[in-house]
């Protein structure tokens, strides 16, 4: 006999680690019952049916994260890499335009001093 919506609730309020406690006070077989849950009392076998999709979704969420993390990593990296260039490309590009003056704040050209 499946779980009810209200045993169902009553599951998602005890949450999976205090249901994993009271299947360990439940008979051994799949048709014995689990007491303490809820009247009537479900099967062990409907019981362990919830904890197994309670932890299909918490690893399908653990893999949802840690492909976020990768994504952001190897995006950062991407825009890491990228500022490199520019800034090697800006300071070829600059030198190639007269590397004899220098900018300041004002964007006004100032000869520098020879050595």
């Amino acid at each position: 006999m499946p779980l009810t919506p209200a045993q169902i609730d009553i599951l998602n309020k005890l949450d999976a680690p205090n249901v994993r406690q009271r299947l360990q006070y439940a008979g051994a077989g799949s048709g014995s019952i689990v007491p303490g849950i809820s009247s009537p009392d479900p099967l062990r076998i409907d019981v362990e049916e919830w904890l197994a999709l309670k932890d299909r979704e918490a690893s399908k969420l653990q893999s949802d994260t840690l492909w976020y993390a990768k994504a952001a990593f190897w995006g950062t990296v991407v825009v890491g890499v990228a500022g490199i260039i520019v800034t090697i490309f800006a300071a070829l590009l600059g030198s190639e335009q007269g590397g004899r003056y220098a900018r300041c704040g004002s964007y006004r050209k100032i000869p520098l001093r020879s050595l």
